[in-house]
């Protein structure tokens, strides 16, 4: 350590890694260092830091090494106690590299943690982070010019059921900064598993969030008006159409586990939409009724998978 650290911040150190055997050199009431998982850490006089010496970019490189893990990307997520934590990867077990730790140990690190997530150029955030997702993403606008970035975020949303500030406040992040790429995915819109009434169902919905965000011929419209009424609220479409920001539906639930649609499964989308009550659901593609059902089915998988 070539900074000197405080009783407090030598102290903290072991708190990033709670389950080490630690062992304090304490002289004179002071701590003087400490040994932990095999080696010695010595308190040394203030001065220079010559880390932050380095240029920007040699600098983001050291902390990627650091502290991400294999899972890749940065993930933001709440504690127990209500406070959120910027963490290597996207799941819960990442928090073992709490990045907001470090503060604890390096002051002049408050500077640069909050670029964290441009490690990597990918910040995955849960339905929990989403009070503090835009105010992350405004803090790193300076950074953008330099960085193209991509942003994950799982949204508790499904038909219906947009948060309409939140959703509104990214459409318009995303249009400033079209370099940055937004992908939300809708928790409560998901196809795997579904019965046949919940299969078009889902795919209506689909078709309204189209009309509602991109516009364009989807049949009917009047079939669609709750769908867009919901998600438009009175906007123009101009307003609401930015292409980096896409809508995703779900393909993993809470736990990680990713959907894996089977052909069988698709053989069930068929099925559910090849029913005459879901005739007029069939407008806007052309041809007969088979060739319209195979362009619907083809239509699913390519926003299951590209988004809307």
């Amino acid at each position: 350590m070539n900074q000197g650290m405080s009783n407090e911040e030598l102290q903290s150190v072991w708190r990033i890694q709670p389950y080490q055997m630690v062992s304090f050199d304490i002289q004179k009431g002071e701590i003087e260092g400490f040994r932990m998982g095999g080696r010695t850490y010595a308190r040394t006089e203030s001065g220079e830091n010559h880390f932050f010496c380095l240029p920007e970019e040699l600098r983001q490189i050291i902390w990627k090494y650091a502290l991400t893990t294999e899972c890749g990307g940065v993930g933001l997520f709440k504690q127990e106690n209500g406070h959120m934590i910027i963490c290597g990867g996207r799941t819960g077990t990442d928090m073992k590299t709490p990045f907001n730790r470090i503060l604890e140990v390096c002051k002049t690190f408050a500077l640069e943690w909050m670029f964290m997530e441009l490690f990597t150029n990918h910040l995955y955030v849960d339905h929990l982070g989403r009070h503090v997702l835009l105010k992350l993403l405004r803090v790193s606008q300076s950074l953008l010019a330099k960085t193209k970035r991509e942003v994950t975020y799982m949204s508790p949303w499904g038909m219906y059921t947009p948060s309409p500030e939140l959703l509104y406040d990214l459409l318009a992040f995303g249009k400033q900064n079209p370099k940055t790429t937004i992908n939300i995915w809708l928790m409560r819109w998901r196809l795997l598993g579904l019965k046949p009434n919940d299969i078009r169902e889902f795919v209506k919905f689909g078709r309204g969030l189209r009309q509602a965000i991109r516009g364009g011929n989807c049949g009917v419209k009047a079939m669609f008006s709750p769908v867009v009424k919901s998600w438009r609220s009175g906007r123009k479409l101009e307003e609401i159409n930015v292409p980096n920001v896409r809508f995703f539906p779900a393909k993993e639930d809470l736990k990680g586990n990713v959907d894996v649609m089977s052909e069988k499964e698709w053989n069930k989308v068929r099925a559910a939409c090849s029913v005459k009550v879901f005739k007029d659901h069939l407008r806007g593609y052309d041809f007969s009724k088979g060739d319209a059902i195979a362009k619907l089915v083809t239509d699913v998988k390519d926003y299951s998978n590209n988004g809307i």
